[in-house]
């Protein structure tokens, strides 16, 4: 990336792809309040020599923050607005160095209005009502500080249940609240809780929407440009073609790209930014399209946890269109509703952002895109749609909507589903041998056909009801319906239906569906226990084994350990494969008698027996 160039449009280009920086790119919270304990950090990369209107900030809608979520120099490693499975990216994730342990800290005056423990999602999370009406989320913290630790552990020990999700007393009739926080006060330390790698994710709310922190009171250096890297213009209705095809086109980018056009056709653009490593993986701010045609624009200013996150599949392309642009945006709505994020200049009952070069078109038209972070800098490219023909053979694309086909007289029966739109039904039988599917693993059997809607990747703007009938006489102890998830057979759900006798659950994804019996019960290894407690600012002795578990999943509520004839609250770890038992104080020296009773979700369980001692 050349760095020297950012805010310039043919620096600022496709081409720049390089992920090598001089050195790692630092972003740091700038001081915006007495005592924050901010500082700036140096950006490695050098400061371009931009124009004022690349330099503008995005607009800001709160005051600053008082202090930063983790001591400076923050590094980001993703963006608000990028996508996640079903839902987009709600906040913004920082760099703890790869480990465990970093103090996190209160940003604002509040009051803790919500703090819960999970194994999944936020994991050990803290929610600050602050004294603005912000609501600050700080998650996959590795522990709690006090008196919040005390606060989580009492009501898990009284349980014996590690899953909690609490919300202590907030200020009544002008009394203080149960647990009053001020700027800098430590919360915890960060972790890997609910997630793979250790981060921190931070978001700010107010109601039910998230704010982009970059708009809402978090302010970061940033001195380098996004890229946009490539794009794509697929076709759209009867005899549209790009470049002679009847099928997507992508173009790596240069600065200023000549393509040409027949009929109408959407943009997908992949513009990415940096990370405080220096690879480019996030989502920019705001993206637009204009010139002679539409207008369009993604801004990732906030979004609803009530009504928007699941509009993230018709905004991201996720290879729809073309498999190697997955990060990619489609500048473009359906009609009858526009996702929060994009603005198109058409009525909403009408699909918007196609562009368009009738066959009798004679000129050639101006496509003009930009990507901009919120600091300001800014990347941009030029499109020079030309005249086409289309000579090239038309083909179904992957990622539209297929009329309905109810199977045929010969189908296999004792399959339904409930939605919207109805999409291509067929039957095969489950595969086994085929290296191009995922293979079931042999603790799950199949209990018949497998049935597929496909395209796989056509967004639902609601959850689809997937149900499938046992044959007659089979017991439906253990039998769930799965979904391949294109890297295996993942559960769904084991909903009855005793009208029907059909097997159910709903999905946010098309695809191949097929009944499963789960035969085996999950592998546990018991791996010795560490002999005393361990050194740190927090306690972190744990008692842990290690789960393998192909099949339906381990059921993380009927999964425990007993201690002493006494059940303790267990966590299940799904990404380390891990059940833990992580006390807020570690046994009396001693031996111990333990143990653990690992369930799967078909209602498999394994139990083992032993001992540990403490010094």
């Amino acid at each position: 990336m050349d760095a020297g160039r950012a805010g310039t449009p043919g620096g600022a280009g496709c081409a720049r792809r390089s992920r090598a920086l001089a050195a790692l790119l630092v972003l740091a919270l700038l001081p915006c309040a007495a005592g924050s304990g901010g500082r700036v950090a140096g950006a490695a990369a050098a400061s371009a020599a931009a124009t004022p209107a690349d330099t503008a900030r995005a607009p800001q809608y709160f005051p600053p923050l008082q202090r930063p979520p983790l001591d400076p120099p923050l590094r980001l490693t993703a963006s608000f607005g990028e996508y996640r499975s079903g839902h987009f990216h709600a906040g913004l994730d920082f760099s703890t160095g790869e480990r465990v342990g970093q103090p996190v800290y209160a940003s604002l005056p509040g009051y803790v209005v919500r703090v819960r423990a999970s194994g999944v999602g936020y994991g050990r999370s803290v929610y600050v009502q602050a004294d603005d009406g912000r609501l600050l989320v700080y998650g996959h913290l590795d522990a709690f500080d006090e008196p919040l630790a005390a606060y989580v552990d009492s009501v898990q020990v009284a349980s014996a249940g590690y899953e909690q999700d609490l919300w202590p007393e907030p200020p009544v009739a002008g009394g203080p609240a149960r647990f009053r926080v001020s700027p800098g006060q430590r919360l915890g330390w960060s972790g890997r809780s609910g997630t793979g790698d250790p981060h921190l994710h931070f978001e700010i709310r107010r109601g039910d929407v998230a704010y982009n922190p970059l708009l809402a009171g978090l302010a970061l250096a940033d001195t380098v440009a996004p890229v946009i890297r490539r794009v794509a213009l697929e076709p759209l209705g009867p005899g549209g073609c790009v470049e002679d095809a009847a099928a997507a086109r992508t173009l790596m980018c240069t600065g200023r790209d000549t393509v040409r056009l027949r009929g109408a056709a959407r943009v997908i653009v992949e513009a990415l930014d940096a990370r405080g490593d220096g690879e480019f993986t996030m989502a920019p701010w705001r993206i637009t399209l204009e010139g002679d045609g539409p207008e369009v624009e993604c801004r990732f200013d906030s979004v609803s946890w009530a009504e928007g996150m699941t509009e993230v599949d018709y905004v991201y392309d996720r290879g729809r269109a073309a498999p190697e642009v997955r990060r990619a945006l489609r500048l473009w709505a359906p009609a009858g509703f526009r996702p929060r994020v994009l603005r198109v200049d058409v009525p909403a009952d009408r699909a918007g952002g196609a562009i368009e070069m009738p066959p009798e078109a004679g000129s050639p038209r101006e496509i003009r895109l930009r990507a901009e972070d919120a600091a300001g800098q800014a990347a941009a490219e030029t499109l020079v749609v030309e005249p086409g023909t289309c000579t090239g053979e038309e083909r179904s694309r992957p990622g539209e909507m297929i009329p309905a086909q109810r199977p045929s007289s010969g189908g296999v029966p004792g399959f339904a589903w409930s939605m919207e739109a109805g999409v291509l039904f067929e039957d095969s039988r489950i595969a086994t041998t085929d290296a191009g599917r995922p293979v079931a693993p042999p603790e799950l059997k199949a209990c018949g056909h497998a049935f597929a809607m496909m395209p796989a990747l056509t967004p639902l703007r609601r959850p689809l009801r997937v149900g499938i009938g046992l044959a007659k006489g089979e017991e439906a102890r253990g039998v769930a319906l799965y979904r391949d998830s294109g890297d295996g057979w993942e559960w769904l759900g084991a909903e009855g239906d005793s009208g029907t006798g059909r097997i159910g659950a709903e999905s946010r994804r098309l695809g191949r569906f097929a009944l499963f019996r789960d035969v085996r019960p999950p592998r546990v290894t018991v791996p010795a226990a560490p002999p005393a407690p361990l050194p740190g600012a927090y306690p972190r002795w744990a008692l842990e084994v290690r789960v393998e578990e192909q099949g339906s999943g381990v059921d993380a509520r009927r999964s425990l350990f007993v201690v002493d004839g006494r059940r303790v609250p267990s966590e299940w770890d799904a990404v380390a494969g891990t059940l833990r038992w992580r006390p807020l104080r570690a046994p009396a020296s001693g031996r111990h008698e333990v143990e653990v009773c690992v369930a799967d979700r078909a209602g498999n369980v394994r139990r083992r027996h032993g001992s540990f001692v403490l010094d």
